[in-house]
């Protein structure tokens, strides 16, 4: 998005928004609309449409994610499915 100026002349460019609603929170994350939000909002206004999802926080996760750091080794997953960790219920 360009901003003009009041002679008409382009001016800077606007730069990208630091803070996500939840929508383009999931969006930049790749996530369907009704997925967690792996990233505690901030509130920046009273009411729910206040929160907000800072870029950067999004980025370290995502960062995170790269790296390893998030994922549970297989030893974790195993030990889970053994456990009752995640499974489902038996109808």
């Amino acid at each position: 998005m360009v901003r003009l100026s009041r002679s008409g002349e382009h001016a800077l460019p606007l730069p990208p928004a630091r803070m996500l609603t939840r929508a383009q929170a999931a969006a930049y994350l790749g996530l369907g609309a009704t997925a967690p939000i792996p990233v505690a909002p901030k509130r920046l206004r009273p009411g729910k449409q206040g929160l907000r999802y800072d870029v950067r926080q999004l980025d370290a996760y995502l960062d995170a994610l790269e790296e390893g750091e998030n994922r549970e080794s297989d030893e974790e997953v195993l030990a889970g499915l053994f456990h009752g960790k995640g499974a489902r219920p038996r109808r």
